[in-house]
């Protein structure tokens, strides 16, 4: 035991000798701190240090002791007089906001000994020029010279083999080599770089990330060597190149890559594998997506026959004006056509989806959604100026943040829906209508559903809602319940407020698993509509057998994984011939569980049998809401904290909202 008490009374002794040793000290005014055994690192300048020059000591003494100067430390040397720093060949290592914010530091001199460069280690020197950096640095880190806004030139000595993040953010460089050991180019690396008027990328370089040469509009041309395989998002939106070749080893175009150029026309290399330029314009190698349109290219165009999808930014702040898109266009990625000059489309049946911003900044004065498309998303329309008129076809079910946000002159909004789509806000900067004079928007509904838009967030957030929309014969429920959590999917009835009549017994009803719109189709033999209710009032609608025989074969559903049935317009008519809309109907594959935890976070609905039991976590003083899908309030708790319980009459879908003045959480639940 006594051993034992010795070797850790020792270890304590020497732990307390290194916290002394790691200790500054100030030699001529320059302070210094202990790094090891024989060296130190500058830390900083005292208040009394007046001198604009330094040179740095490679050795310093402190109490009879020598130290070698090995590094220069965190925020060494911060808005200080210096105009000239001279570093000392025993110096390898800047650190992390090492040289930063000088406002009147014109020369650093680097010894050929560095090796190491932090973050930010020589940024924000108003006017600092001509740095020369050595051979021993292989890493240019994030931020490294960012905002030198007198740095016109640069020699890196250095096989160095990546830039990072914003290395050389809005630095006024005129030109610049990268060397073939350089793999990687990061984020915004060069963005605002506004006198960059020559890039050289030689062979060895394989991403361009995000932003990396954005806002450059002197880059009028480069050349991007084979090597090259990912280019990101935004690399070269808004720079001035008028043309590229796109290498054969290119397998990623991101979002708007050379959105808001002056590219006419691109190549593509004969065999790449991934991409190919047809007319200028580049799809993908199938034709399945139109992956980057010129931005001085035509102003009208038309869309290969099979293509399916406009990628993300393809036409961003592009000068087309029309565009004809197939039959088989099924999608439109984020920023898709966003600040370009567009104001006519058709919109095929076949297009389901549009991404969030995909038509923001257009110019269309009206615009229809295709029926089928479900959910706007966030800003999908957003500061159309000229925009006046939309129709949102009876599918659209969800309205997001900002939709038509900043539509100014927009005046009507026909909704052709039954059922009023949900309107998804917190305050009016996220409103999908924002800073819209809503007075002055006339809103117009099928006839005879009036009261139910008056009753959802529709009639609080507009004031003249006028039912002059064609009538729809709209059900009142569906047994099983949407969002039902079944083990297979048999007979459906829909219910409807009058007599029904089936207009088509053999309706295309299809079915998709996990989503939507991209969803997996479900194979069956077809689907049966009849109507053998007593008061004529119910329409069954069922998977049937192979032989068509009229018996109903159930469809398994796998447990956890969402279904979509999706039943067309058309088939069902009421008394005086007004036909059904288009409905969507989500079920899900039923698990063995209690309890339904519906949102993972610190804030969670547990849906169980006593309610909707809403646990706020750190959430205090909390206003908790509880909504139908039609937007009427059912239940409000204010100051809630811990947990509550809500309780619905009726089973169905509701939307409860939790917010506590800083964070706000929403949720969908059904009973």
């Amino acid at each position: 035991m006594k051993k034992i008490f010795t070797l850790v009374f020792a270890a304590s002794l020497a732990t307390s000798a290194f916290a002394q040793e790691a200790a500054t000290f100030v030699v001529d005014n320059v302070e210094y701190i202990v790094t090891g055994e024989k060296t130190v690192g500058l830390s900083g300048l005292t208040d009394e240090f007046a001198a604009t020059e330094l040179t740095v000591p490679s050795e310093v003494v402190n109490e009879g002791k020598t130290y070698s100067v090995t590094s220069i430390e965190e925020e060494a040397i911060k808005w200080s007089d210096l105009t000239k720093l001279v570093l000392p060949a025993s110096v390898t290592e800047l650190k992390e906001t090492a040289i930063y914010s000088n406002d009147a530091l014109v020369e650093v001199v680097l010894p050929e000994t560095l090796t190491t460069l932090g973050r930010y280690a020589l940024a924000y020197n108003d006017a600092l020029n001509n740095v020369v950096v050595p051979a021993g640095v292989t890493v240019i880190p994030e931020s490294c010279f960012a905002r030198n806004s007198s740095m016109t030139n640069i020699e890196i000595k250095g096989q160095y083999t990546s830039i990072g993040n914003g290395a050389f953010y809005k630095v006024p460089l005129k030109e610049i080599t990268i060397p073939a050991t350089c793999k990687s180019i990061g984020d915004n690396a060069f963005q605002l770089c506004e006198e960059l008027a020559k890039v050289t990328l030689n062979e060895g370089l394989e991403t361009l990330s995000n932003g990396a040469f954005r806002q450059c509009p002197k880059l009028t041309e480069i050349t991007l060597p084979e090597s090259l395989v990912t280019l990101d998002d935004n690399v070269f939106l808004e720079a001035g190149l008028t043309s590229v070749n796109i290498p054969a080893n290119v397998k990623t175009i991101g979002n708007a890559t050379f959105g808001q150029t002056q590219i006419t026309a691109f190549t593509v290399a004969e065999n790449n594998e991934q991409y190919k330029a047809v007319d200028g314009v580049v799809y993908t190698k199938d034709g399945l997506i139109l992956a980057a349109y010129p931005t001085k290219g035509a102003a009208e165009y038309t869309v290969l026959d099979g293509c399916r999808g406009i990628g993300g930014g393809a036409f961003y702040a592009a000068q087309i004006q029309k565009l004809t898109l197939p039959e088989t266009m099924r999608a439109f990625d984020s920023y898709a056509f966003t600040f370009s000059s567009l104001s006519e489309m058709n919109t095929p049946a076949s297009l389901l989806y549009m991404g969030e911003q995909a038509l923001a900044g257009t110019q269309f004065t009206s615009f229809a959604f295709p029926e089928g498309m479900t959910t706007l998303y966030d800003g999908v329309m957003g500061q159309c100026e000229n925009l006046q008129s939309i129709t949102l076809p009876s599918s659209i079910n969800y309205v997001g943040f900002h939709a038509f946000y900043l539509c100014k002159a927009l005046t009507e909004v026909h909704c052709l829906g039954a059922e009023p789509a949900y309107l998804d806000f917190y305050e009016e900067g996220d409103h999908p209508f924002g800073y819209i004079d809503r007075d002055n928007v006339t809103v117009s509904v099928p006839k005879g559903r009036l009261e139910a838009y008056k009753d959802s967030y529709w009639g609080s957030e507009f004031s003249n809602i006028v039912d002059t929309e064609a009538p729809v014969f709209f059900p009142d429920s569906f047994t099983p319940a949407a969002e039902s959590e079944l083990s297979e999917l048999g007979t459906i009835d829909i219910t409807f407020p009058s007599e029904a009549t089936v207009v088509n017994s053999l309706p295309e009803i299809t079915v998709s698993k996990g989503s939507e719109i991209y969803g997996e189709p479900v194979e069956d033999f077809g689907w049966m509509a009849v109507n053998n209710s007593a008061d004529k009032m119910t329409v069954s609608v069922f998977p049937q057998d192979e032989y068509g025989e009229g018996y109903v074969q159930p469809i398994v559903l796998e447990g956890g994984v969402d279904y979509f049935v999706k039943l067309p317009a058309g088939f069902i008519k009421d008394s005086e011939g007004v036909l059904n809309q288009a409905m969507t109907i989500q079920f899900v594959g039923k698990e063995n569980s209690s309890a339904c935890k519906v949102e993972s976070s610190n804030c969670l609905v547990l849906n169980t049998a006593e309610g909707f039991n809403v646990v706020l976590g750190d959430a205090q003083n909390a206003t908790v809401e509880m909504y139908s899908t039609t937007g009427a309030l059912v239940s409000k708790v204010n100051n809630a904290s811990g947990s509550v319980l809500l309780k619905a009459g009726a089973n169905g879908v509701y939307v409860i909202r939790v917010f506590d003045g800083s964070k706000a959480y929403t949720f969908k639940v059904v009973k």
